[in-house]
Parts: C-alpha cells; structure tokens; sequence
C-alpha cells in the first residue's frame, strides 16, 4: 500500500469518526471500514480529492 493510500485511507476514516460523533477507541473500526469502502469504490490506488472521499462517506453512512 502506497503513502498515497494509507492518506485517503486517513482522510476518510477521519471522517467517518466525525460523522460518528468521535467515539473514543474505535480507531482500528473505522480504518477499515474506510479501506473497505475505498476498495469497493476503486478509489484506492487512483488519484482523488478529498472531496471524493467526503462524498464517499456521507452516501455509505446514510445507507
């Protein structure tokens, strides 16, 4: 996994906390549901804004 993944990974599991109203000691849940969503969505390995990543994540947790 590139430098550039581990980051929209970051950027998009932060997210997700917020949006989750910042419980504390769930790091490792939301890391991964991010991974696993970026996957699904072929976002990882592909340059894309942060924005994309938002997006993303509000469309997943209002599912």
């Amino acid at each position: 996994m590139s430098n550039h993944d581990e980051e929209q990974i970051r950027t998009l599991a932060y997210t997700l906390w917020e949006q989750d109203h910042r419980p504390h000691g769930r790091d490792l849940e939301f890391w991964f549901a991010a991974e696993q969503m970026l996957k699904v969505s072929g976002n990882i390995g592909r340059d894309s804004h942060a924005y994309d990543k938002v997006t993303i994540a509000h469309h997943e947790h209002n599912k």
